[in-house]
């Protein structure tokens, strides 16, 4: 029979959970790119000091709104985690046990026919493949990540080189991460179960599990003092679904922002620098769940339930610090800093209790973000951009971190279509690089956005619509 395989650790496999991004259509079409090259509707996402760093013919910019949503996920995980629900591995396992301990009662102590050591056979089979496939799907979640981010952002902006303005608000990140928890105990217990049984097909006669040497099996749970789970019981197996321990633990953080962001132009010499701040009200929401197999083996299971009922609200308040310059005689080279959530804050997930084990909580942190782009407003229309993080970014709660670079180009014909595209890799994960590209139209003082983003495992799309006057 295949021998089962759990990993012996933690999975690392969560995805990017707290990435510098803003999910802005135009943004997203050129690579992720903004600090020196936003419009002003979404310089208070990007750099604040844009707002007094603008061409005469920047104009007041109202976004009516802005929205985008990016997965991260390997597409296997995707179909792991749904086949853990639909498959019913567990009441499968069961079901088979079930069906071998009806098969040994009916036989008693006589000899089995041959119907009877064929059904034994076939239930062997199908608890070895409800076993194989459990642990199969489980390895595949824990090696792959999978992550959801989404935004909506309205905003009004008048650039103004003395005193620029923007009042924004919205659900500015949105993440959705997982994370399976492999108990160890859980290898040790199905292996050995599957070492224990693995010669029974072969006899003449399967349905005597008597003659299983050294039914019982000795497992330790990381550190804990030893236990042991006997197979069987007198004349019956013994389920060791009950005994699993492994989880997934989902947890999704939302911040939604109010802020204000101001600008003002100083000259320094001949050299004009731009400084703008956005100080800000952060209303963020954690969910967090920890299902154990069972919990998501279990048909009542709802795991958007499960993620409504264990939600913690907390508040804070934040700023942000953008710097801009522009140069050569016409000013159209522009080089930006930004440095985002100045003030770092650590919150806690409300408690989950799960069918087996231990209730959970996780600590995550909000933490500053630095980042720096240049973009040059070139002839014949064409704008090229290029944005790199300074700063490594770590996750809400575990998993790879995140530095992106990213470079992206316009082409505006006539002030009326834009097409862009562009590139984003991740500096810190050589999985996470995608492909981009969107469009803009004009059409008189409205203005609509489109941006995607594409890879093997990375997709994304934004829509904005804003008007200009």
């Amino acid at each position: 029979m295949k021998k089962l395989f759990l990993p012996l650790m933690l999975s690392s496999s969560t995805a990017i959970a707290a990435p510098f991004t803003t999910l802005d259509a135009r943004s997203m079409a050129m690579g992720d790119t903004g600090v020196a090259s936003s419009k002003p509707g979404s310089a208070p996402q990007f750099n604040p000091a844009l707002l007094s760093n603008y061409s005469n013919n920047e104009r007041v910019s109202i976004i009516l709104p802005n929205i985008g949503v990016a997965a991260f996920a390997d597409p296997d995980a995707v179909d792991s985690l749904f086949n853990i629900q639909d498959e019913d591995y567990i009441g499968n396992l069961s079901d088979a046990l079930d069906s071998l301990n009806t098969t040994i009662t009916n036989v008693g102590n006589g000899t089995p026919n041959a119907g009877q050591i064929s059904r034994f056979r076939s239930d062997l089979n199908d608890f070895t493949r409800n076993a194989s496939g459990l642990t199969s799907d489980l390895n595949k979640l824990s090696e792959k990540p999978y992550n959801v981010n989404a935004n909506a952002i309205f905003s009004v902006a008048i650039p103004n080189s003395f005193l620029g303005f923007a009042v924004y608000a919205g659900v500015d990140s949105l993440v959705l991460e997982t994370r399976p928890i492999i108990s160890a105990c859980d290898s040790q217990i199905l292996n050995n179960y599957i070492d224990r049984v693995d010669g029974l097909a072969n006899l003449s006669d399967p349905t005597n599990i008597q003659q299983i040497a050294n039914p019982i099996i000795e497992y330790a749970c990381g550190g804990q003092p030893t236990e042991t789970f006997n197979i069987i019981d007198g004349n019956r197996f013994n389920d060791p679904t009950s005994e699993l321990q492994s989880s997934v633990e989902i947890a999704g953080v939302g911040i939604a922002e109010l802020g204000v962001s101001l600008a003002h132009e100083f000259s320094f010499g001949d050299q004009d620098v731009s400084i703008g701040i956005t100080p800000k009200y952060q209303q963020i929401t954690s969910t967090y769940a920890n299902p154990s197999v069972q919990d998501i083996d279990d048909g009542t299971f709802k795991l958007g339930d499960a993620l409504d009922e264990n939600r913690k609200e907390n508040s804070a308040f934040n700023l942000d610090i953008g710097i801009a310059m522009s140069f050569l005689p016409d000013e159209s080279l522009t080089w930006g800093l930004i440095a985002k959530n100045l003030v770092p804050y650590t919150f806690e997930t409300a408690t989950y209790t799960p069918a087996r084990g231990p209730s959970t909580s996780a600590e995550y942190n909000v933490n500053p973000q630095v980042r720096t782009g240049i973009s040059w407003a070139a002839p014949l229309g064409i704008t090229l951009t290029s944005d790199i993080d300074l700063t490594r970014n770590e996750p809400y709660f575990s998993g790879p971190d995140t530095q992106y670079w990213g470079a992206g180009v316009e082409f505006d014909i006539f002030n009326v279509l834009r097409l862009r595209g562009g590139y984003r890799t991740n500096l810190a994960d050589s999985r996470d690089q995608v492909l981009t590209a969107g469009m803009g139209l004009n059409i008189l003082v409205v203005h609509f956005d489109i941006g995607a983003q594409y890879s093997d495992n990375n997709a994304g799309a934004a829509f904005q619509m804003g008007i200009e006057f």
